[in-house]
C-alpha cells in the first residue's frame, strides 16, 4: 500500500508495487474515470509514481457510469 499526503484539493498518492487503478480508486472512494482524468487520462501506473486524487467525484462510486469505458 502506497503513501498518501493530504492536499487542499485531495491527496497525492505514491503508487506501491501491486497497486491498481481500481484498488486505489476504491481506497479513496473516487471513480476510476475521475482518477484517470486527474492524471492525464493514463490507466498505466508504476511503483513510485505520484497520483493526484481529488476528494469529490461527480458520479456515484460503484455505479456503471463511474467506470472507465473505451470510446
Amino acid at each position: 500500500m502506497g503513501a498518501a499526503k493530504t492536499t487542499a484539493r485531495g491527496y497525492r498518492y505514491v503508487v506501491a508495487s501491486g497497486d491498481t487503478m481500481l484498488g486505489i480508486s476504491a481506497r479513496f472512494g473516487v471513480c476510476v474515470r475521475d482518477l484517470t482524468a486527474a492524471n492525464d487520462d493514463n490507466l498505466e501506473i508504476v511503483a513510485d509514481q505520484t497520483l493526484q486524487i481529488q476528494r469529490v467525484t461527480a458520479l456515484r462510486v460503484g455505479s456503471s457510469e463511474c467506470s472507465v469505458t473505451s470510446t
